[in-house]
């Protein structure tokens, strides 16, 4: 029972240590409006960095975020079909079918609302 004790004692102040290395986020801007596109309305509390789009990327490939960790965004917002669901009707986890089917995603840069019929603001 003390060497588990010790053990844990050990592990857990060397858990506890700084980082040599701060964290440090590199700025990823817009300028699309030399290419006719207005710049995308990014929240100045909420800017885009490299890390962040790396970040966002994972995690909408991350099945670990559904309540069965079964399904990612990506399974039904697939790639392959250009983010968009080709069945009539969304399934989700434990295979249930909703009774939508789940919108295309592109542009979201230029969306200030999400869902169908614009039920949430991107900036809420």
């Amino acid at each position: 029972m003390r060497i588990i004790i010790t053990f844990s004692i050990v592990f857990f102040l060397f858990s506890c240590s700084k980082d040599d290395e701060a964290y440090s986020s590199t700025s990823n801007t817009y300028n699309l409006e030399h290419e006719g596109l207005p710049n995308p309305n990014i929240p100045s509390d909420n800017l885009l960095t490299i890390q962040g789009v790396e970040l966002g990327r994972k995690l909408f490939y991350e099945k670990m975020l559904s309540s069965d960790e079964s399904i990612s965004c990506a399974s039904c917002h697939a790639q392959a079909n250009a983010f968009s669901d080709i069945n009539r009707f969304s399934t989700g986890v434990r295979d249930q079918t909703g009774s939508r089917q789940s919108m295309a995603v592109f542009n979201m840069a230029w969306n200030d609302y999400e869902f169908f019929l614009g039920r949430k603001s991107t900036y809420a």
